[in-house]
Formats: C-alpha cells, sequence, structure tokens
C-alpha cells in the first residue's frame, strides 16, 4: 500500500479528512480487499461508523468498474463486503441472541461467586440471625433441677435440642459421661427431659449432639463471622466429622468472602475440598477457589479451578442448573478474556 494511502488512513482515525476525501476512502475499501482488510486492522471500522459520509458511500452502489478477477477473487471481495454491511447492520438494530461465532463477542463481566444455599428438613431458609437481646446457641448446659426420674437442663431448641434428642452427662471436669437423658418437652432456652440412664444430679454437666449444635449455630449465624470461625475451631478441636461442620462451614465462606476476608474464604473452601465433599459442594468449592485465584492475578490457577468444577459437575446431578450455569460462565468469561489478551 502506498504511503500517501498510510497517511490518509492516519488522517481519518484523527478526524482530520475533509467530507470527500472521507468518501474517496470509504469507496476504495468496497472496491479494494486490501484497503479493507488495512482499514480493519487500522480499526478504522469502528471510527468509520461515526461518519455519515462514509454510511452514505458504504450504502450506495459503488461507482467504480471492478478489474476482470478470477472468480475466487469475487468471491473473496463479495464476502468482505457482506461481512462489513453485518457489522454496520449490527450497530443500527438488535440483533437474535444466537450469532455466527465468528462475531460473537467473547463474555464479560465480573467472576461469579456462588453461595451454596442452606434449608432445613422442610425446605425453609435457615439463615437467620439471633433474636436481639438472646444469647448465642451452647453446646454445653447444666441440670437445673431434678424431680425423681425428670430433669430440667438450661438447653433448648436455641442450642439444637429438639424432643426425642439424646444428651450426655457429665460431672466436675471429666470428659467420661455418667448418664444419658432423652429431652420430652423442649422450649427456647431449656429443656425437660427423663432419665434413661446413670445417677445423675442437679448442677450435673450435659451436652447436645455436635451435629444438633452445629446445625443451631448455622440456623442463627446471620452476619457473625467471629460465631460461625469460633463454632468451626471448637468443631475440628473435638474431631467433628465433616458432614457435622458443613453447615457453618457453607454459610461462613461466603460471609467470609462477602467481608473481603479472601484468606479466611480460601481456607474455608480448601477444607471443604479436603475432606471428601459431594461433588456438589466440590464443585461450587472450585468455583469460589477460581473466582479468589481471578482476584489475585492467578488467571492460570482460575482457569484450572474453574475446568475442574466443571469436571465435578459430571458427578453432581443434585448441583441446581443456575449453580452450573454460573460455572460454565465463568469458564466461558475467562476464556474470552483470555483470547482477547493473544
Amino acid at each position: 500500500m502506498s504511503e500517501i494511502l498510510d497517511r490518509q488512513m492516519d488522517r481519518y482515525l484523527r478526524g482530520e479528512l475533509t467530507p470527500s476525501e472521507s468518501r474517496e476512502l470509504a469507496q476504495a475499501a468496497l472496491s479494494d480487499d486490501a484497503i479493507f482488510n488495512a482499514l480493519a486492522a487500522h480499526g478504522a471500522v469502528e471510527q468509520s461508523l461515526k461518519s455519515p459520509d462514509f454510511r452514505t458511500a458504504l450504502e450506495a452502489p459503488p461507482v467504480r468498474r471492478f478489474p476482470r478477477r478470477s472468480l475466487v477473487a469475487l468471491a473473496a471481495a463479495a464476502a468482505a463486503f457482506a461481512i462489513f454491511a453485518l457489522y454496520l447492520n449490527s450497530r443500527s438494530k438488535p440483533q437474535p441472541s444466537q450469532t455466527l461465532a465468528t462475531v460473537q463477542p467473547h463474555p464479560t463481566g465480573k467472576p461469579i461467586f456462588i453461595a451454596k444455599e442452606f434449608t432445613t428438613d422442610s425446605g425453609a431458609p435457615i439463615f437467620r440471625s439471633a433474636t436481639p437481646g438472646t444469647r448465642a446457641p451452647q453446646r454445653e448446659g447444666a441440670i437445673v433441677s431434678l424431680d425423681n426420674f425428670e430433669v430440667t437442663v438450661s438447653l433448648g431448641s436455641l442450642d439444637g435440642v429438639q424432643k426425642g434428642a439424646q444428651l450426655e452427662v457429665f460431672r466436675g471436669g471429666s470428659n467420661q459421661p455418667i448418664g444419658r437423658l432423652e429431652a420430652t418437652t423442649v422450649f427456647r432456652d431449656h429443656a425437660r427431659a427423663r432419665i434413661l440412664n446413670g445417677s445423675v444430679q442437679e448442677h450435673d454437666r450435659v451436652r447436645v449432639q455436635v451435629s444438633a449444635y452445629l446445625t443451631a449455630i448455622a440456623e442463627v449465624l446471620g452476619t457473625d463471622r467471629g460465631l460461625g470461625h469460633q463454632a468451626i475451631n471448637w468443631a475440628m478441636a473435638n474431631n467433628a466429622s465433616m458432614d457435622q461442620i458443613r453447615p457453618v462451614l457453607d454459610r461462613l465462606a461466603p460471609l467470609d468472602y462477602q467481608a473481603g476476608d479472601i484468606a479466611a474464604a480460601e481456607r474455608d473452601y480448601q477444607l471443604i475440598l479436603a475432606n471428601s465433599s459431594p461433588p456438589a459442594d466440590r464443585a461450587i468449592a472450585l468455583n469460589n477457589l477460581g473466582v479468589i485465584a481471578e482476584q489475585r492475578g492467578q488467571t492460570a490457577t482460575a482457569r484450572a479451578s474453574y475446568q475442574e468444577a466443571l469436571r465435578a459437575l459430571t458427578e453432581s446431578p443434585t448441583l441446581s442448573a443456575s449453580y452450573r450455569q454460573n460455572i460454565e460462565s465463568n469458564v466461558a468469561r475467562l476464556a474470552g478474556s483470555t483470547s482477547d489478551k493473544r
């Protein structure tokens, strides 16, 4: 291409061409593949659309006659014109959702973080804050009164006690149970129970089951990350299983992330991955670890996490469709942004 044309395109991009010069450049682009490709390479197509003269020239039939070419060359020129006209048309009216892969824009936006839903057996969400003025759930209480074979204990529904639940009884500083109770009537902060075995006394310590206590923590956790971390630390120190810990961890991990405590959120999801969690939980954890990696600029690590999350999806028929779409969107968006940088 001549130096004159190079200078003319540079002037066009700076908006220095006269209307007649703009029309000449538009006509040249329509009749010469090399000029059209050069305009595209210089980013002039987008700029050209802002020029009424350029648009007029594009929509009008070309006046210059083409020299005789081979059928292949004519087909290439026609294809170039058709693509350019299609691009112009797409700027002036909405397009259907399905478009050619060659002109489909890469997905854009921020990484999608997934907060797992957690519900009771009835299906109702349980992430509610504790009622103002009430205490936090307690793992351990005491026998406050004794009446023949029935006792009153200082643990109730707030602490995870349900009718029929069994409570272990301890004496002094010992961790060896000396008896067992069964809850018969449960109130919010206390309960009545009958003695199943053992010789129990007032002021003996009683404990609710680990799983019931941790579920109670999850129910009232709200945004209290301190309560969640305290419960997780206690559970791990007492060798609680991941199935018992997960109700709290499922809520605590997104809370840590939303609070900007990325290191804590990363530990939460690594803990889920390290304990043989179900595929659905693994997929969510891997997706969110990918989001954290992206925020740290670790693109390769994020890509690997998203891909591993997709593989976990094949083993997780219970994962909701929205979760699946979010993970797939992260994969596509990252692939698109990576392709743009090449």
